[in-house]
C-alpha cells in the first residue's frame, strides 16, 4: 500500500469512526406538572387533548414526593431515579 493511500485511509477512518462510536442515550426529564389548561398563539385557554402541548402529552417522568433533602445547613436538590 503506497503511503498516499495510506493517508487516505487513516484520515477515513477517523472521519467515519467517532460518529459510529458515539452513543445515544435517553435523558429523564421530569413532568412540567401541566394538565388541563393548554394555550393557543393569541393566549386564550383552550383544549388540550391532541393539541401535542404537555398537558395533552403528560411525558416525562413522575416528580418525587419529596423533592429537596435538609443536610441541617442547606437544602439539596433529590436527583431522579433513572
Amino acid at each position: 500500500m503506497t503511503e498516499k493511500k495510506l493517508i487516505i485511509l487513516i484520515t477515513l477512518l477517523f472521519m467515519t469512526l467517532p460518529p459510529a462510536l458515539a452513543r445515544s442515550g435517553s435523558v429523564k426529564l421530569p413532568k412540567t406538572g401541566q394538565e388541563t389548561c393548554c394555550y393557543d398563539n393569541n393566549g386564550y385557554v383552550i383544549e388540550c387533548s391532541v393539541t401535542g402541548h404537555d398537558g395533552d402529552i403528560q411525558a416525562g417522568v413522575e416528580w418525587l414526593e419529596q423533592r429537596f433533602e435538609d443536610k441541617g445547613t442547606a437544602l439539596l436538590p433529590i436527583i431522579l431515579p433513572d
